[in-house]
């Protein structure tokens, strides 16, 4: 696993491409920053399957971010 070339994807760079993706999915509001970015790059696997070395198998641990999906609402009838 290291830098051979432009065209060559290996799991360290594998990793860089899903860490900027997650960058990007951040600034469009769909994954947590902060703390759970940390976590994100801690828990991320990019490896080399065992079986087929021409395929490179990830691990992505995405925090999505908490969405408004309850609303609760109280109604008071006045005279």
């Amino acid at each position: 696993d290291g830098t051979i070339g432009p065209d060559v994807m290996t799991p360290k760079t594998a990793r860089g491409e899903l860490v900027a993706l997650y960058l990007e999915w951040m600034q469009a509001g769909y994954v947590e920053g902060g703390e759970a970015l940390s976590q994100f790059k801690r828990d991320l696997i990019t490896e080399i399957d065992a079986s087929n070395p021409n395929q490179l198998n990830s691990l992505l641990p995405p925090d999505l971010i908490n969405q408004f999906r309850v609303g609760a609402f109280q109604f008071q009838f006045r005279r």
